[in-house]
């Protein structure tokens, strides 16, 4: 028997072991051995420096330009602000200009031939560049601004970006005659699902990203670290901006205005130092609440951990939970309000709730008192609670 038969050596058939096949490479056209090693030098080099010149790239923005992903579409125009991606060539074949960049402009108004304000990407739909090395290797200048001809217009063949389905994929890589170029093709985006793929990073963006290219952006928990009343209101604009997030206390510090706490943002202090009497001593971590200084909290926000001391020239309500929603439930969660300070008159609140499904937990409240100065008020809404609650008289 052997490998490739099941049946006895003596019986006669062919097999595979004993085929060979004759031919010739289709390459090799001349007769000349020269000529066929020379045929297959140059297509070789051709291909390596096609290759170079697909790889030879860093993708990236200048440092301020964000982009943000939202899970259908890609915006241009986050911040109000003209963001531009930059393709930057480290090396060609040239020697004057060895390196040169092309661009993606970006716009805050409607896109045109050759800037991008939003581009909608359906799922499974591909952008990718075309370029042509005779109009880009050798060039001095600015760096090119690349023609939009997904939603602008632009029909400049060889310095354009495009869009199609996965399903067609990019062309095929076309070289041109001796000495007139080719048109070569980088993949940039890909849409799977509600995701973007960066292409030339191997990086996956998921809905509501907003960031700068070439670059990971690892955020901790928490995201934000104040020790101030004007960097606490620049965290909770920035946060607002994408939705909410978490600010940390490291620092005492007063607020002396009204400061609104937007869907989905948590302050966090380093835990509660338990202040005895009269607003006396502070934690590493306490708000002071100067008169005029409150926290209105809207849907899904939450105080914990936190030592909050009011003034003795505080008057009004130093916590308002106002929901906007009725599904927007807010918390205060294992925080201590010291209260002592204030005038004894009822307009004085430590806690004033409107909406529904809103919880104190395990909060502790000093110095209210049984007639006037009053802990927590319950406005309106349904569905309020304050569990395990100290209040000290």
């Amino acid at each position: 028997m052997t490998f490739d038969s099941q049946r006895p050596n003596n019986q006669g058939d062919t097999k595979l072991s004993e085929i060979a096949i004759d031919g010739v490479v289709p390459l090799y056209s001349g007769s000349d051995p020269q000529q066929n090693a020379f045929l297959t030098m140059q297509v070789a080099f051709q291909a390596l420096n096609e290759v170079a010149r697909r790889q030879n790239f860093i993708l990236h923005s200048d440092g301020t330009s964000v982009f943000t992903w939202d899970g259908s579409t890609l915006y241009f125009n986050t911040n109000s602000v003209a963001n531009t991606i930059d393709l930057e060539f480290l090396a060609t074949e040239n020697v004057t200009y060895p390196a040169f960049e092309v661009q993606l402009v970006g716009s805050t108004s409607a896109p045109t031939a050759q800037t991008f304000e939003t581009i909608a990407i359906p799922d499974g739909y591909l952008i990718y560049l075309e370029l042509d090395s005779t109009q880009l290797v050798g060039q001095a200048g600015s760096p090119f601004a690349l023609y939009n001809a997904i939603n602008g217009g632009g029909t400049h063949v060889g310095l354009r970006v495009l869009m199609q389905p996965m399903s067609v994929a990019m062309p095929q890589l076309q070289i041109g005659s001796s000495g007139s170029g080719s048109l070569f093709y980088i993949p940039l985006l890909l849409r799977r699902g509600a995701n973007l793929l960066w292409i030339p990073h191997g990086l996956i963006w998921t809905p509501n990203t907003t960031s700068e290219l070439g670059t990971v952006s690892t955020v901790a928990y928490p995201e934000f670290f104040v020790a101030s009343q004007t960097a606490l209101q620049t965290a909770i604009t920035d946060l607002a901006a994408i939705g909410g997030g978490v600010i940390l206390i490291t620092a005492p510090f007063s607020i002396s205005s009204a400061i609104t706490l937007s869907n989905g943002i948590k302050i966090l202090g380093r835990g509660v130092g338990q202040l005895v009497g009269g607003g006396g001593s502070s934690s590493k971590n306490a708000i002071t609440f100067l008169n005029g200084g409150s926290f209105i909290m809207q849907d899904n926000c939450e105080l914990a951990n936190l030592d909050m001391i009011a003034n003795s020239a505080f008057t009004g309500t130093m916590i308002h939970i106002n929901n906007a929603t009725s599904s927007g439930k807010s918390q205060l969660t294992d925080c201590f309000i010291d209260f002592t300070a204030p005038s004894n008159v009822n307009t004085n609140i430590a806690v004033k709730i409107d909406g529904n499904w809103n919880r104190l937990w395990e909060c502790t409240i000093n110095g209210v008192s049984s007639s006037n100065k009053i802990g927590i008020v319950y406005n309106t809404g349904t569905n309020n609670a304050d569990v395990d609650t100290n209040y000290n008289f």
